[in-house]
């Protein structure tokens, strides 16, 4: 309970979406620069990353 309050902290410092809580993970959205994917990946090490996603830059083209 208190490293999910911790988590969810962190989230919320980094600006970040918290996508799913289960009842032994958490999915995050952090989107920054290098720098801040980072740190986030620093905070959150304690914790135990189970998977990371990148996907560098993604344009979108509009209608």
């Amino acid at each position: 309970p208190q490293a999910r309050s911790h988590i969810i902290e962190f989230v919320e410092l980094l600006e970040g979406r918290i996508l799913h809580v289960g009842t032994k993970t958490i999915c995050v959205e952090i989107v920054g620069d290098k720098d801040k994917i980072t740190t986030a990946l620093q905070l959150f090490k304690p914790y135990g990353i189970k998977e990371v996603m990148r996907t560098g830059t993604v344009a979108i083209s509009k209608d």
